[in-house]
């Protein structure tokens, strides 16, 4: 919910408040010259684009069907290579056990991934680093493993933020936790969120 929040207001609320003084401006300008409003019709056109793809983004963070698509395993390097070119990153991923992917439900495969986006940005945003290894680990119980370690500056003692405590928030919820080990200017940060298979789905005893 924080995140949606602030996605909300520093992105598409800004957008809008653009468009909205960008209407504006043209519509005065058409009562004086028609012909060069042409100009801002066409950056309205322009915002217009760039308020779809945010909405669109915000949308895909509500529910990725990447995941749903491709399961877990598959999503999870397809994003970091899709990171690694938009950012100038090396990430290497190292997925051991992907054949055990549709043993997790989709709302725990959901927020796994989740918490590997958050990891991600916050080491692009934050790190400084130049290289990341992910690695994901899955059993035939559906308990996984995330690790994401990078190379960057590390973690000050007061600098668990809102992306942290998301991804708290979220290993807790599926009964698993969230480690966090930094050294600044040493070895950087790892993250890793152990979670448990879901007992939910665990074979019940036959009382019969």
């Amino acid at each position: 919910r924080a995140r949606l929040s602030r996605d909300l207001h520093d992105a598409l609320g800004q957008e809008l408040a653009a468009l909205r003084y960008a209407l504006s401006f043209t519509r005065q300008r058409y009562e004086v010259d028609r012909d060069g409003a042409r100009a801002n019709l066409a950056e309205l056109d322009g915002l217009l684009a760039q308020v779809t793809a945010t909405t669109q983004s915000i949308l895909h963070d509500l529910r990725p069907r990447v995941v749903d698509d491709m399961g877990l395993a598959t999503a999870a390097q397809w994003h970091c290579r899709a990171v690694a070119d938009r950012a100038g990153l090396r990430i290497d991923v190292a997925v051991t056990g992907a054949e055990h992917a549709a043993a997790v439900p989709p709302e725990r495969a959901t927020s796994v991934f989740r918490v590997l986006q958050e990891s991600l940005t916050n080491v692009t945003r934050h790190a400084r680093a130049t290289s990341v290894q992910v690695a994901l680990t899955l059993d035939e119980a559906g308990a996984l493993t995330l690790d994401v370690r990078d190379d960057g500056a590390g973690l000050a003692a007061d600098d668990e933020g809102v992306g942290l405590t998301s991804m708290r928030e979220r290993a807790e919820s599926l009964g698993g936790r969230l480690e966090v080990t930094s050294r600044p200017a040493v070895d950087g940060t790892q993250v890793r969120v152990t979670v448990p298979a879901d007992s939910s789905l665990a074979p019940r005893a036959d009382t019969g």
